[in-house]
């Protein structure tokens, strides 16, 4: 996906869509297409670590292995969406109303929340699969019923893709502060999870 789309929109360009169709593409790989990177990437936390028992004994504790990893397979699509984010700003293919420290938080708060609900759903349910499954429900249905979530009050606050899908959403702002503050929450129940090391455990439902 990370190459397709530029790829796909880079034929639009040379086609007959127009520019608003192009940008809305690239913008959503941004917004749509790496956030579910991320959140796969957080739902595989854990489960294919052999000798957990052992790893749990180490100085270093698999807890901070674990925030380690996290770390890093959120991070390197942040770090790609940040440098699409610079790119599409430098050559004008970006909305002209979300500008500066706006422009990062279109990508920003749907990929870190999604990274990590993986990651708390990777811990609390220690099944990388069933993670991975539930992240990949809750982004589509995101896309599918983005008219439910737009014209609901309550769960426009949680839309994670008004910026590509739905331009011009009231209450946009807000959208992007409550998604942060929900992936803040996740993050400290993920540390709160692990704290609990023997969680990780197979078989436990402590």
């Amino acid at each position: 996906m990370s190459v397709a789309v530029p790829a796909f929109a880079a034929a639009m360009m040379a086609g007959s869509a127009t520019h608003e169709q192009t940008m809305r593409m690239l913008v959503g790989w941004l917004e749509v297409g790496l956030p579910l990177t991320a959140g796969i990437g957080g739902a595989s936390l854990v489960g294919r670590d052999p000798a957990v028992e052992l790893q749990l004994s180490m100085p270093t504790g698999y807890a901070v292995t674990l925030l380690r990893r996290l770390a890093v397979t959120v991070g390197w699509p942040a770090l790609l969406a940040l440098a699409g984010n610079v790119i599409l700003l430098a050559t004008g293919w970006w909305p002209a109303e979300y500008v500066a420290g706006e422009s990062v938080l279109v990508w920003a708060a749907p990929l870190l929340l999604l990274g990590m609900l993986g990651a708390f759903l990777a811990v609390w349910l220690r099944n990388a699969a069933a993670a991975s499954g539930l992240v990949a429900a809750v982004w589509l249905v995101q896309l599918l019923f983005s008219p439910l979530f737009v014209g609901t009050p309550v769960l426009r606050e949680l839309y994670l893709f008004p910026t590509s899908m739905v331009p011009g959403m009231p209450g946009w702002g807000i959208n992007r502060l409550v998604l942060l503050v929900a992936a803040a929450a996740l993050l400290l129940g993920t540390c709160a999870l692990l704290s609990r090391p023997h969680r990780l455990l197979a078989g436990e439902d402590a």
